[in-house]
């Protein structure tokens, strides 16, 4: 048997010979080919990791159902002129709501921050009039809401533009003046969802919370980013059926009380599947799920799933929990009446 010396063996860039690769009659072509098998399997373990990362984070094409350009971009403009106007409003009552909060003047506080609300929302309207939309009122099925705490409580419209076959739903949460939990356990957990998504689906999503003095404490957009750094609100998953989201509810009670996340607000646009025939029926529903300690070394509750049951509520499961409850708007009905 042939012998080789040292010396007719080279070292290659992968740290074994040539020689001991491909045998003493090795040619460049036998390298090329090796490199590009070597490259292939590289690429295709790196495709196969990102399609698992974002099934892990329920990321799916939403465009892919839209009919017409309708959608791609308005829906962005739409939020971003909702948020300027909004703000606009709020930093109008914000040294009032400040003084009022300061003084322990309850009374001041209500009737000012309920000022606010009223005015916000029917700049918010005015908005979606001008892209369109105009509210669908009374459309509710009649289901009275879950009333495990009325420390909490909803807020709701849906709005329908015909010429782009399109809905916004908006979802209002705010806190009983006070009634916030001063042991914060972990995050609560609100949702929306539809309870047709065989025909509709959620083209894009925002959520925001407020402080109850009308400053903006969170904002996430459709993709999940989410303003500031420690927004109060960041985007859990969405899926098909619904989309949900963090809230950080913490209090201070060291001055004047204040609640990160007293009031908060979640916005979907839904659209009817290309396809689809009639306007079939469709319930959109917000709920919140809330949990709380009732003393501070109490074990920290763990969150086991979220998702949301065949009726639009969000089901949350515990592998430890102190104290919970869950409350749900009465929803809004897409139906053919519209």
């Amino acid at each position: 048997m042939q012998q080789n010396s040292k010396a007719d063996i080279k070292l290659s860039p992968f740290g074994t010979s040539h020689y001991q690769r491909f045998g003493p009659k090795f040619r460049l072509e036998d390298i090329m080919r090796r490199l590009i098998s070597t490259f292939l399997a590289i690429f295709m373990v790196v495709e196969a990791s990102a399609m698992v990362f974002a099934e892990d984070l329920n990321l799916y094409d939403k465009d892919e159902y839209l009919s017409t350009p309708y959608g791609v971009s308005t829906y962005d403009r739409i939020e971003q002129d909702v948020c300027a106007i909004e703000e606009s409003v709020n930093r109008r009552y914000a040294e009032k709501l400040d003084k009022a909060l300061a003084e322990g003047n309850e009374a001041l506080y209500s009737n000012t921050y309920n000022q606010m609300r009223s005015e916000r929302q029917a700049a918010v309207l005015k908005v979606y009039s001008n892209y369109g939309f105009v509210e669908i009122p009374n459309n509710s099925d009649g289901v009275a809401p879950l009333s495990a705490s009325n420390d909490l409580t909803f807020s709701e419209t849906l709005y329908f533009n015909s010429s782009a076959s399109s809905y916004i739903y908006t979802v209002d949460w705010e806190w009983e003046f006070g009634a916030w939990d001063d042991m914060y356990d972990i995050d609560d957990i609100a949702g929306v969802a539809i309870t047709n998504s065989d025909d509709y689906y959620i083209n894009r999503s925002f959520a925001k919370t407020w402080d109850n003095g009308g400053n903006l404490t969170g904002y996430v957009d459709d993709t999940g980013n989410h303003t500031p750094s420690n927004s109060k609100i960041t985007k859990r998953f969405e899926d098909a059926q619904g989309v949900a989201f963090n809230v950080t509810d913490t209090t201070n009670f060291n001055s004047a009380p204040k609640a990160a996340a007293h009031e908060g607000r979640i916005t979907i646009h839904v659209k009817k599947k290309s396809g689809v025939s009639g306007t079939p029926e469709c319930k959109i529903i917000g709920s919140y799920e809330h949990n709380y300690k009732t003393f501070a070394l109490y074990v920290t509750a763990e969150v086991e799933s979220v998702g949301f049951d065949l009726s639009g509520k969000l089901s949350v499961s515990y592998a430890t929990v102190n104290k919970r409850w869950l409350r749900a708007s009465g929803g809004k009905v897409i139906d053919a009446s519209v």
